[in-house]
């Protein structure tokens, strides 16, 4: 079998841990048969922190988070439940709870979810200029309509001679209603 190696210059992802998809600019490798056009394998370039990159994202979204959302940003960081609900000063049974969408987050809770996991995704090495992408994203975000999920894309960019771009390669380019 013949292998070539594609990047495409989008690419959507559906399982990175959220209810919906991510479009990905630049940053997916295609393993694909050469002779069938078929796709083998996809990569992720830097997997991680594209992942980390997304949890900033999506804590930038101003609408309430929803229990699967809440669970992508608890296994980003890489918490127990338990820990998790204890950080948040609520039981063990309220996260799984919040987590399986019985139960809706209070405001004040939702707030207390995002503020340790940016501070955490921030100590865990996510660079300025991705922090600035993000950021002003949110700035410029209305909310979305009940029930409108996001449009997260996340652009890879490659560093040039200057190093100017985000050392990880992740930033945010655009986030609009699906």
């Amino acid at each position: 079998m013949n292998i070539r190696i594609e990047r495409p210059e989008t690419y959507l992802i559906e399982d990175t841990g959220l209810p919906y998809p991510v479009t990905i600019k630049h940053g997916v490798e295609l393993e694909v048969d050469a002779d069938t056009g078929e796709p083998i394998s996809e990569t992720v370039l830097n997997y991680e922190s594209f992942i980390r990159t997304l949890a900033l994202v999506r804590c930038a979204i101003p609408n309430r988070l929803n229990g699967a959302e809440v669970r992508f940003l608890r296994t980003v960081r890489d918490i127990s439940a338990k820990d998790f609900a204890r950080e948040m000063g609520v039981s063990h049974e309220h996260i799984s709870r919040v987590e399986n969408n019985k139960l809706n987050m209070s405001e004040t809770l939702d707030r207390l979810v995002r503020i340790v996991s940016c501070h955490d995704l921030e100590e865990e090495g996510l660079t300025p200029s991705v922090r600035y992408d993000v950021l002003s994203t949110m700035a410029s975000r209305a909310l979305l309509r009940d029930g409108e999920k996001p449009n997260i894309v996340l652009n890879f960019k490659e560093l040039d001679d200057d190093g100017l771009a985000s050392e990880d390669g992740w930033g945010s380019e655009l986030l609009e209603a699906a």
